[in-house]
């Protein structure tokens, strides 16, 4: 399992297709709606969008 942001779902994707050795890999995406909230937190924290500034 590979915890990301959606935005990178595709090229993630694409990566592991082309470098996977099998035929048909799979590849999921599943939007997290409710959760425990230290651990929403801590995904919050360690997926989190560096690229923009904190607020």
């Amino acid at each position: 399992m590979i915890k990301t942001l959606t935005s990178k779902v595709d090229n993630i994707s694409e990566f592991v297709r082309q470098n996977h050795p099998y035929d048909c890999v799979e590849v999921i995406s599943s939007k997290i709606d409710n959760g425990n909230p230290p651990y929403l937190k801590w995904i919050s924290d360690i997926v989190g969008d560096k690229s923009e500034p904190e607020k």
